[in-house]
């Protein structure tokens, strides 16, 4: 498996090679607000999608943004789909890291945190939503349940009293007809 890549089979995995070269970040190495958001990124991602309860989401949400080490971050997403690594360019000091990181406790990383529990609580709207059309749907088919049995039993009823009046006049007339006749023949 090269480096960087994902293994066919599973969550991302580094190569041996990897490990022993340092092209893998060392577990004890610090992460910053970028690795964080990345992570809260990616874990926000998957509970919309359904991949996380609203418990595994807020604890996994907690450790990662407290997150102080590669160590911390890692194991939130293994069991994910698609899962990626901590970005290796903001660990290694790249050029191509994003130059503005929000500071803990500054504005930016405030307007972050509360974006990503905006997006937390649209998301939990919108499974309430969904909930709620679900008990609308049990509602209505439950009374349609209801109507039809009742129906079914109210033709039921029609029938029967209709079959039994049918019987109670022809038994009346094969009465009448035997009484003459026995009447007839004394």
């Amino acid at each position: 498996m090269a480096e960087g890549t994902p293994a066919s089979d599973g969550p991302f995995l580094p190569s041996a090679s990897a490990i022993r070269t340092g092209g893998w970040p060392d577990p004890a190495l610090r992460v910053g607000d970028v690795e964080r958001a990345a992570v809260a990124d990616q874990l926000s991602r998957h509970f919309s999608d359904g991949r996380l309860d609203q418990a595994e989401f807020e604890a996994r949400m907690d450790k990662a943004l407290r997150a102080k080490t590669v160590s911390d971050l890692s194991g939130l997403l293994d069991d994910l789909p698609g899962s990626r690594p901590v970005p290796l360019s903001a660990l290694s000091g790249s050029p191509f890291a994003p130059q503005a990181v929000p500071q803990p406790g500054g504005r930016r990383y405030q307007r972050r945190l509360m974006n990503l529990e905006l997006e937390r609580q649209r998301i939990l709207v919108r499974r309430e939503r969904h909930a709620l059309r679900r008990e609308r749907r049990r509602a209505n088919l439950h009374t349609l349940a209801w109507a039809v049995i009742v129906g079914a039993s109210v033709l039921a009823v029609f029938l029967a009293i209709r079959a039994i009046s049918q019987w109670i006049v022809a038994f009346l007339v094969v009465g009448v007809i035997v009484a003459l006749l026995i009447r007839r023949g004394k």
